[in-house]
């Protein structure tokens, strides 16, 4: 879980710095965005079944 999670996030953030020479970072800070929408969905897939 916690490799998925982290997968998510750098996915969308470190990875197209890396690997594309014509990226151009948003102009807007994306990262709270980027780890709110990826602990929401770690919680909807993972929180524990009543």
């Amino acid at each position: 879980m916690a490799e998925q999670f982290l997968g998510m996030i750098c996915g969308q953030l470190l990875w197209p710095q890396l690997v594309r020479t014509d990226f151009v970072p948003p102009v807007d800070p994306v990262d709270s965005t980027v780890v709110d929408e990826a602990v929401a969905l770690m919680l909807t897939r993972y929180r524990a079944r009543s």
